[in-house]
C-alpha cells in the first residue's frame, strides 16, 4: 500500500453559484444560491507533518489576511489557484 500527498493545482472561485447544481429545483432557496469565499486552509509539507496557513476574509473591513502562526498580514486577495488549499470556507451571500 502506498500513500502520498497530492500536489495538484486546483482553481476555485471567490464567488460560487450553487444554482446550477439544482437545475430542476423549485425550492425558493435556489433563487439566491450565491456563496462568497471567506476562508482557505492551506497545508504545506508532507503526510507526516507540515504547517497549516490560513487566508481569511474580514467582512467588517472587507480585507483579506494571511495567518501564519503568530504573524497576520493583510493581503490584496486570496490564492484561488493553489496546490496547498486543503479546506475552503464559503458563506451564503445575502
Amino acid at each position: 500500500m502506498r500513500r502520498e500527498k497530492l500536489n495538484t493545482t486546483v482553481a476555485f472561485p471567490e464567488r460560487l453559484d450553487m444554482k446550477k447544481y439544482a437545475p430542476h429545483s423549485k425550492h425558493p432557496s435556489t433563487e439566491n444560491a450565491m456563496y462568497k469565499l471567506y476562508g482557505i486552509s492551506h497545508h504545506s509539507g508532507s503526510l507526516n507533518g507540515g504547517p497549516y496557513i490560513g487566508e481569511v476574509y474580514n467582512f467588517s473591513n472587507k480585507n483579506w489576511y494571511n495567518c501564519n502562526d503568530s504573524i497576520v498580514q493583510k493581503i490584496s486577495s486570496p490564492d484561488t489557484s493553489s496546490s496547498s488549499a486543503y479546506v475552503l470556507f464559503y458563506a451564503k451571500e445575502t
